[in-house]
């Protein structure tokens, strides 16, 4: 399960937490705040969503191992003008830059 607010999200980080997560029965990237959840992963067994307030320490807890790799714009999701400030220095994809035009 990927959140859908992840602008800054490059193909190659993408494809290396794909990889970390089969390493797994089940596993998570934390947001770049370490307290929410960017991504889920599920391989032979149940997803078992904890989404929410402090979900990445819930994921943890039920038992997903958290992904610790360097994916700047897979952990960084967009809940805040901050967040979006955020995603802007890493670099989005010309859709995102149209809708926030620019500024």
């Amino acid at each position: 399960m990927l959140q859908g607010d992840l602008p800054a999200l490059q193909p190659q980080e993408l494809a290396e937490a794909i990889a970390a997560a089969r390493q797994h029965q089940r596993s998570f990237v934390a947001d770049r705040c370490g307290t929410g959840t960017a991504a889920l992963c599920a391989f032979g067994a149940a997803l078992d969503p904890q989404f929410g307030a402090d979900s990445s320490a819930r994921h943890r807890r039920s038992g997903a191992v958290e992904l610790t790799g360097a994916w700047p714009g897979l952990r960084c999701d967009v809940d805040t003008p901050a967040d979006l400030a955020a995603a802007r220095r890493l670099g989005v994809g010309p859709a995102t830059a149209r809708a926030i035009g620019h500024r």
